[in-house]
């Protein structure tokens, strides 16, 4: 089993990748900011790390602590200061990974379907909604292309709370015309997938609902 550090993974679709990954019987880490509760993952037995990913020292120090040989990141959103973590924080962590000590087996970021080359395809008002993320997870993949560790880009569809349907499927084209939404137990056993599954390393992969 793994030793897996996940950043971004304290609540919605990181929680669900949490409990994946140790109902696999792997061993979970997070990087977790100071000001945020840890009730749940500590209900888990999680290992977790204080730390803000908008810091470079503090994502090195939690892969330093960690010592993972998988790492996820599913980070996005803003802080309390109306700051974007989808591109700094993303690259942030990379730049940990780069700096590590030891090497890792698969980093495994999470963005959205619609960001990088599928940004273009988009109609004009989901990119007055969805743009600024978009654009700043884009930064993160475009960032991540330049390295050589092995990864995989995993651009999840609309999410829900759904509960699982194991009915999903995995694209690597541009096209978004077939994308149902998908919820975020179906993303979360997606991504156990791909811990081992070399078919995506190095790409970006759509993974999305099968109902429109």
């Amino acid at each position: 089993m793994a030793k897996i550090l996940v950043f971004g993974g304290s609540k919605n679709l990181g929680l669900h990748i949490v409990e994946s990954l140790l109902n696999e019987g792997h061993s979970v880490a997070v990087m977790l900011r100071s000001e945020s509760s840890s009730d749940a993952l500590s209900n888990l037995g999680v290992e977790i790390i204080r730390g803000d990913a908008f810091i470079l020292d503090d994502c090195i120090n939690a892969m330093n602590v960690a010592k993972p040989n998988i790492v996820i990141s599913t980070l996005g959103g803003k802080n309390s200061q109306g700051q974007r973590i989808d591109g700094i924080g993303n690259i942030n962590v990379i730049q940990a990974i780069e700096k590590y000590a030891l090497e890792i087996e698969r980093f495994i970021l999470i963005t959205s379907m619609g960001a990088g080359n599928q940004f273009s395809k988009l109609n004009e008002n989901i990119k007055k909604v969805l743009g600024e993320a978009l654009i700043e997870k884009t930064k993160a993949e475009e960032f991540l292309y330049t390295q050589n560790f092995p990864w995989i880009i995993v651009r999840s569809g609309g999410l829900t709370h759904h509960e699982a349907s194991g009915m999903y499927k995995f694209s690597t084209t541009e096209d978004l015309t077939t994308a149902g939404c998908i919820s975020r137990k179906d993303v979360a056993n997606s991504i156990i997938n791909q811990l081992t599954s070399d078919d995506f390393v190095g790409r970006a992969v759509s993974v999305f609902g099968t109902e429109i």
